[in-house]
């Protein structure tokens, strides 16, 4: 049996086991995930100023600096009336001498913390201002890549989806048409057959990267509507090279297994690893020198760059050479594993 004719059965073994509609259906998912979440859901909290130091210090340090602050009360009355109306104020009352400056923060439960560190650190630069003491403000910075602008909150998953959804497809697919084969007896007769471990590894590959090749581009079409332009033909070149080295090494790793129960908690582990460079991409400042030698380390921040900020995608050469070697690999353990454990006696 050739690799056409193995992957023509395959495809329709994966249309009739309704592993495209699940596909499908989880496409569906991220479709209305990118769409329908808003590109921002932190609400900015704003200042109230109620100024009643000797000469209006704040007010005055901030208009001789440039500065603006978000909202003045005009008189305590006023100041109260307007937080009591809007618990996302800060409230904020500077009373005293300029010398002797007395300053009360008032937020509520929900204010982050975070804001109000950074309301703190401004109302003490306001301060070292008006007393002619401001800092300069100049720190050298050195830039690691381009500059980007922050990804919507409904664009920034899209490399997730792709990597650690449509590219781990061929991994999960791959073991439950494995382990039904062996139930079936379809490897028995295969092993009689002339056609060797390259057509069938060919034909789980092509079918499982291509599955997984469709799902990325209906994912990109999602992302491209609500206003991304990815680099359609990097991105789903690093897609299909992530599913082939999943596929790869998914189909070589289910070549040492009795069944889908004997499989599970070694493929969970597996899988989990692989997901471990999610928190690098959440976190970057997470990223010790072992999880950037998990493939999928690579991949993501490819797929980031190559999806949200094409311009800036100047190492894609690297890490493109650095997944291609990862496949490689993964090919040569999958046809030794498929030669000499699945497809032997």
């Amino acid at each position: 049996m050739n690799a056409l004719a193995q992957m023509k059965r395959d495809a329709v073994l994966a249309w009739r086991n309704g592993h495209v509609a699940v596909v499908v259906a989880i496409m569906a998912v991220m479709w209305l995930l990118i769409l329908l979440l808003p590109p921002a859901m932190e609400k900015r909290h704003g200042e109230l100023v109620l100024d009643l130091s000797e000469g209006a210090i704040l007010r005055r340090a901030a208009e001789a600096n440039g500065m603006s602050l978000a909202a003045l009360a005009a008189d305590r009355e006023d100041y109260e009336r307007r937080l009591a109306a809007d618990a996302g104020l800060i409230g904020v009352v500077a009373s005293g001498a300029p010398g002797a400056l007395r300053v009360e923060i008032a937020a509520g439960a929900q204010v982050p913390e975070r804001n109000l560190a950074l309301l703190r650190a401004s109302i003490d630069e306001l301060l070292r201002l008006a007393r002619g003491a401001g800092s300069d403000g100049s720190f050298p910075v050195r830039r690691l890549g381009p500059v980007a602008e922050p990804a919507p909150l409904n664009l920034v998953g899209v490399p997730i989806f792709l990597i650690f959804e449509a590219g781990i497809l061929g991994f999960l697919l791959v073991a439950v048409f494995v382990f039904q084969e062996k139930q079936e007896g379809t490897l028995k007769a295969y092993r009689a057959a002339p056609g060797g471990p390259l057509p069938y590894i060919l034909a789980k590959l092509g079918v499982f990267v291509g599955l997984s090749v469709l799902y990325g581009a209906g994912v990109l079409a999602a992302a491209a509507i609500e206003g991304a332009r990815p680099d359609w033909p990097a991105a789903l070149g690093a897609l299909a090279l992530t599913s082939a080295f999943m596929t790869l090494f998914g189909l070589g790793f289910a070549s040492f297994f009795r069944n889908l129960s004997h499989w599970f908690f070694p493929g969970l582990a597996a899988l989990l690893l692989n997901v471990v460079p999610f928190f690098s991409y959440a976190r970057p400042a997470f990223s010790p020198a072992w999880v950037k030698a998990i493939p999928s380390y690579d991949a993501v921040f490819l797929a980031r760059d190559l999806i949200l900020n094409p311009a800036g995608s100047a190492g894609a050469a690297g890490a493109f050479l650095r997944l291609g070697a990862w496949t490689a690999a993964a090919a040569l353990f999958c046809y030794f594993a498929v030669s000499r454990k699945l497809l032997k006696e």
